[in-house]
């Protein structure tokens, strides 16, 4: 069986095309682990939409993914020197008074790490929650890409905006207001010591791996207020029903136990998981009002607004 010369061209860009997705990947990546020249910044989404392009992908769409990697890269551009450019030191002690006067003087990640982990040997429990913890580095694109798949193109604007808005709000008070999280309030004796499960977890089965993940994975220590993962994970719960009907359970899950992996786990206080939560359910409720106003517009003006009442017939003669 011979090819065409027309099937060997197609066959080429598109494997030049999942190339150049390839080598936008590893830019993000080595953009959100290190102050890079300016430069790189710029070939990241560049090199994504020329990828996108000989893909063959609908400008709309293309578009769309687009905004949705230059956002992203951005906040993981500013997340990097947030606290080198906030006009406040850390804070340590709000958040501590918060969680204790809401569980009568205890610090639920203490509580949580008394029972369940012990270093050196974590349990099932705390392994699933690591894991848990982890997926926030792969479930928000992923159901970027289920959306994309599965619904309208205002959808996924929905969905990317909402993100945005989560991650680029999160940044600005973490600007404004630098925030530890527990484990190091426990490391500078504001509390007794708090595990950071993750990274005991990790560097005991790879140090190297950790090492050279640490900033993409973590990128600025003080931003814990408020909780970013939280938001995320909510958000990504509500992409998760909107693409696939009749996940509801899922979709409510998967933030309860983010929430449960981050106090547990060391990362956040409880008061932060309430922020996030707050901030993710303002930001779907924001882009919700949004898009149900454009899709009013829309169909009032093809007349396909189920509201409006069709004229009499007439009658006949």
């Amino acid at each position: 069986m011979s090819l065409s010369a027309s099937g060997l061209a197609r066959a080429a860009r598109h494997i030049a095309g999942l190339l150049l997705l390839l080598s936008s990947a590893v830019l993000l990546l080595v953009n959100g682990a290190f102050e890079t020249p300016l430069v790189w910044s710029f070939l990241c989404p560049l090199t994504f939409a020329l990828g996108l392009a000989l893909l063959g992908v609908a400008r709309p769409l293309a578009l769309a993914w687009v905004v949705y990697v230059t956002g992203f890269l951005l906040f993981i551009k500013v997340r990097l020197i947030a606290d080198d450019v906030s006009p406040l030191p850390p804070q340590f002690e709000y958040v501590i008074r918060l969680d204790e006067l809401m569980f009568g003087g205890h610090l639920p990640t203490l509580v949580l790490q008394d029972r369940l982990y012990e270093l050196g040997s974590p349990s099932w429990a705390i392994l699933a929650l690591v894991v848990v913890y982890v997926s926030y580095a792969i479930v928000p694109h992923l159901l970027a890409l289920i959306v994309t798949l599965r619904n309208s193109l205002a959808d996924l604007w929905r969905y990317i905006a909402a993100s945005m808005i989560c991650y680029h709000a999160a940044i600005a008070v973490a600007i404004a207001a630098p925030t530890a999280p527990p484990w190091m309030a426990g490391q500078e004796g504001y509390t007794r010591h708090i595990f950071r499960v993750t990274y005991d977890v990790i560097v005991d089965a790879d140090p190297a791996t950790y090492v050279g993940t640490y900033p993409i994975v973590d990128g600025n220590s003080v931003a814990a207020m408020p909780s970013l993962h939280m938001a995320i994970a909510v958000i990504s719960g509500y992409g998760l029903v909107m693409a696939l009907p009749g996940t509801g359970l899922v979709g409510v899950a998967y933030p309860i136990l983010m929430g449960l992996a981050l106090v547990a786990l060391g990362e956040h206080y409880v008061i932060d998981i309430l922020a996030g939560l707050l901030l993710a359910v303002l930001a779907w409720r924001m882009t919700g009002s949004v898009y149900l106003k454009r899709l009013r517009a829309s169909r009032e003006a093809t007349g396909l607004d189920p509201r409006r009442r069709r004229p009499p017939p007439e009658r006949l003669s």
